[in-house]
């Protein structure tokens, strides 16, 4: 037999650890989580000043909805990679996944590229890493409850699993500091609000998933 043979079979008959809910009810756990977190952070920051005029601008939903979006793939995808057994369902979501991730860093590129050369340079300002923190701190607190909650289940690759884990974290980021930073600056939003936060997340989710999700 061979080794991948043999692998698929075992990883097959693996059962997780504890009782899991199901993956239905696990995406749907861990969207409400998103959402009370987003209500506390109105709490905790100033909501834009021009909060309700913003949100009727169809370009503004459809960057909170291509964000949204990208956190359920991510999150779907973190869920099935935690049942063994589902590697061809996990297979299509992982390609649906990474192929939506490229297309909203394509659109966020798009963006950038209209912009001219002092307005890229303002997008830059350091002042963009109080927005950096923000994200960066709502995705931690929501990575952790997901890693939490999915370390009930037995992940064949706890590695992708804190890659999808960050990912879908930024992304519920991204609608999150959406209600609170009044920037509209392309590249701001691309560096400060989602590469930069993408690759801390993301980092921090693959170190942590090999520990806490292996089996």
């Amino acid at each position: 037999m061979k080794t991948d043979d043999l692998i698929h079979k075992l990883s097959t008959d693996l059962k997780p650890i504890k009782p899991m809910l199901s993956s239905g009810y696990m995406i749907l756990l861990f969207i409400v989580i998103g959402f009370v977190l987003i209500g506390l952070s109105f709490i905790m920051m100033s909501v834009r000043e021009n909060l309700s005029e913003r949100l009727l601008d169809s370009r503004i939903q459809f960057e909170l909805g291509t964000s949204f979006l990208l956190a359920v793939l991510a999150l779907s995808l973190s869920v099935v990679l935690a049942r063994p057994g589902n590697e061809r369902r996990a297979r299509w979501i992982e390609k649906v996944t990474f192929g939506f991730l490229l297309f909203v860093l394509m659109y966020d590129g798009f963006r950038v590229a209209q912009l001219n050369l002092s307005q890229i340079h303002l997008g830059l300002d350091l002042s963009g890493m109080e927005c950096f923190i923000s994200v960066l701190g709502f995705s931690i607190v929501l990575g952790g409850a997901m890693i939490y909650w999915l370390r009930n289940g037995a992940s064949v690759n706890p590695g992708l699993s804190g890659i999808v884990i960050g990912t879908a974290a930024v992304a519920f980021g991204n609608v999150s500091i959406t209600f609170f930073c009044g920037v509209d600056n392309g590249m701001h939003i691309l560096v400060w609000h989602f590469v930069l936060p993408l690759i801390a997340a993301v980092g921090c989710g693959f170190a942590a998933s090999r520990f806490l999700l292996k089996w």
